[in-house]
């Protein structure tokens, strides 16, 4: 946008003025513009915020889009484990050439990011908390980088909140609906603290109700933007460019598991003995089998 159709030389001085503080706002907006269209590079993998069917699962399930931005935390900050609440993601990123705005988009608010130390205990109440909803939607539903996690679905959810919908406690008469949680390959240690990256507004201010992080101890402040983190990332750790490898599945990476089921016990058989009543092994032996010990048995007792 400029003003070179315009021949200034024609006007009035006051006019002439004027049109030079015009062009300076538009220069500005040039500027502005160039910035926010530059293309950092490209995309083989489409990133979105939906399944495999085109259904919108952003907050309730794993997707692409929410490992990526997830990713993004953890391999910026450094810290174990990476939480984005789903409800700050807010775009797709198509195949083809990824500009700068269209990264900035993903996390359009521009959050402020923090890392805190955390125990185990406190990750494991945050994923309970996050996931109390589901199969409703939330946007405090939690992706994740560096932990991976089971959704127990058919269970009831043993959380309690506040008028507010803030977490207060775990009802410990009830089963988790969080299991088998695994931190960088690793069982969880409740007792153990863990660096944990996320905005501000989920960490600090209790954003979504995350209040059980209210009195952890703050590593770092000193962070870019959450959308100044995923430009980051994907230029100066990616290298500019996403790869199939990288991000080709829509549903993720498998870190989150929603089982809606109950498993069933899988009942004995000769590959698969089972464990019995008092905790013995019953070992399923072929008739040959026990035909030949019985006569070993017999031998024994009449050569005594």
């Amino acid at each position: 946008m400029s003003l070179d159709s315009i021949d200034v030389t024609k006007l009035s001085s006051e006019a002439q003025e004027k049109a030079s503080q015009v062009q300076a706002l538009l220069d500005g907006y040039n500027d502005e513009l160039a910035y926010l269209y530059e293309e950092l590079g490209t995309t083989d993998a489409y990133l979105t915020l939906n399944d495999a069917e085109g259904n919108w699962i952003i907050r309730e399930a794993e997707t692409n889009m929410g490992d990526f931005v997830a990713d993004a935390y953890k391999a910026f900050t450094g810290a174990d484990v990476a939480l984005a609440n789903s409800g700050g993601i807010r775009a797709e990123l198509p195949v083809g050439t990824v500009t700068r705005k269209a990264l900035m988009d993903i996390n359009p608010w521009s959050n402020a990011m923090c890392v805190i130390k955390a125990s185990g205990q406190q990750i494991l109440d945050a994923l309970e908390h996050g996931v109390r909803k589901y199969p409703e939607t939330s946007g405090g539903f939690p992706q994740v980088a560096g932990i991976t996690y089971e959704i127990h679905a058919w269970k009831e959810t043993p959380v309690s909140t506040d008028d507010k919908d803030n977490f207060l406690s775990i009802d410990d008469t009830m089963e988790r609906r969080i299991a088998n949680v695994k931190i960088n390959g690793n069982d969880i240690d409740p007792e153990r603290f863990y660096t944990v990256a996320a905005s501000q507004y989920m960490l600090l201010s209790g954003g979504d109700g995350y209040t059980m992080f209210k009195d952890c101890e703050i590593v770092t402040t000193d962070l870019p933007a959450d959308a100044d983190i995923l430009v980051q990332y994907f230029t100066d750790i990616l290298g500019g460019h996403i790869t199939e490898d990288m991000y080709g599945d829509v549903e993720g990476h498998g870190r989150i598991t929603i089982l809606t089921e109950a498993p069933t016990e899988t009942p004995p058989t000769e590959e698969n003995p089972a464990t019995g009543n008092n905790g013995t092994l019953t070992i399923m032996l072929p008739a040959a089998a026990l035909i030949a010990l019985s006569l070993v048995a017999k031998r024994k007792k009449y050569c005594k």
